[in-house]
């Protein structure tokens, strides 16, 4: 969830470095930062922030 929310402080500054650190979430091999980063990000895609926030607060798991 904390990439995801820096995800998307960075999106909102156009900077190469924002530009740089946005695409280094997405393709980072590591299987908690990287991994976790995409199933959360998809999740959003999928469902909306709400709808994550909200099943991630009761259930401890992505929707």
């Amino acid at each position: 969830m904390c990439e995801l929310f820096a995800y998307a402080w960075l999106k909102q500054h156009g900077s190469p470095l924002a530009r740089a650190l946005r695409e280094q979430f997405a393709s980072n091999p590591d299987p908690v930062y990287g991994a976790g980063f995409r199933a959360v990000y998809a999740a959003v895609r999928a469902h909306g922030i709400d709808t994550v926030l909200d099943g991630v607060l009761l259930t401890g798991r992505l929707p």
